[in-house]
């Protein structure tokens, strides 16, 4: 059966405090409340919150028993601070911090945390948020709420012990500051206020960088494209340069063939009649040079076929001084 509520001595100057676990398998004892009487413990350190635990219960998954419960507790009970565990998740019975539309044909309205709450408290969810996922990245799957009703504030805490217990240090800090708040403890709000004022401020941020004027970056840009321009000239000399020394070593290149090579690579090249008239005799070895000075000039090469090759297919003799043409580069 469910634990009734304790009610413990209430002193005006603590914090008084209620304990709300909602969890099938502990209200049907098939399972120890773990979470619960751990944070219970949590709020009576007196190195941690050091308040007094007022009201502790067990109920289970059922919207009706959480919403009833959480009202008594703020009207008629006026707690400071209520903390439930379990019923955060994705599961389907996970239905604390629910809230269901209203029925406009009863009247009725169903739900739990957000039903019962008048003011929601963000900031607390998103802290709990926050130190959940330093801690593992399944902490985006809880849906916490917090929230105010009256001047008791109802905190969401995961139903394991050790997230409830995280949980409950990431908004601790914030925790009596709240209280002192919605009790109107005037005193010592006032305290907290002159303590932060008193606290230094951050450092002012990096100043921006400085910001050119249109007419300054199209200056920049002409003067770029001029040393752009002075850079592509002396780059072209550069290859005037490369391509003069490429002949260089053609030349130098062709000296170093023997005559006999040269002389037996010209007999493979038979001339017609009509292409000697026309064009100059030269020795063996300065048509070798041509060649090998043609081959190295970047020069793009004409689609097409070359004089001594068409001769070559006309006469059928192109397979057997193939390897000849290769040897000198001629078969292109």
């Amino acid at each position: 059966m469910a634990t009734e509520g304790m009610i413990l001595t209430n002193h005006d100057h603590q914090i008084r405090v209620g304990v709300l676990t909602v969890s099938d398998s502990c209200f049907r004892n098939l399972a120890e409340d773990r979470s619960g009487i751990n944070l219970k413990d949590l709020v009576q350190d007196p190195s941690l919150l050091g308040g007094t635990i007022s009201a502790y219960k067990i109920v289970p998954d059922e919207i009706e028993e959480i919403k009833e419960t959480l009202i008594d507790w703020c009207d008629e009970k006026e707690l400071n601070l209520i903390l439930t565990t379990g019923g955060t998740g994705f599961a389907p019975r996970d239905v604390t911090p629910e809230k269901f539309p209203t029925f406009p044909f009863c009247g009725l309205q169903k739900g739990a945390t957000k039903e019962v709450i008048e003011r929601e408290a963000p900031g607390m969810a998103l802290a709990m948020l926050m130190g959940s996922l330093n801690v593992t990245p399944l902490g985006m799957l809880s849906r916490p709420v917090c929230g105010i009703r009256g001047k008791t504030l109802i905190i969401n805490l995961p139903g394991s012990k050790k997230g409830s217990q995280e949980c409950f240090q990431f908004i601790l800090p914030a925790l009596p500051h709240a209280i002192d708040l919605l009790r109107d403890a005037i005193v010592k709000v006032k305290e907290v206020h002159d303590e932060l004022e008193d606290l230094p401020s951050p450092p002012p941020p990096l100043s921006p960088p400085p910001t050119t004027s249109p007419h300054k970056q199209t200056e920049d840009k002409g003067v770029q494209c001029e040393e752009e321009e002075e850079e592509k000239k002396d780059s072209g000399v550069a290859s005037t340069e490369d391509s003069s020394s490429s002949h260089i070593t053609a030349a130098a290149i062709a000296a170093k063939i023997p005559d006999s090579i040269i002389s037996r690579g010209v007999q493979v090249l038979p001339r017609d009649t009509a292409s000697l008239s026309t064009t100059p005799s030269e020795s063996p070895r300065a048509q070798a040079t041509s060649r090998l000075s043609t081959a190295s000039c970047p020069t793009p090469k004409v689609s097409t076929v070359p004089w001594h090759l068409a001769l070559l297919r006309k006469s059928g003799k192109t397979n057997q001084y193939f390897p000849l043409l290769v040897q000198f580069g001629l078969h292109a």
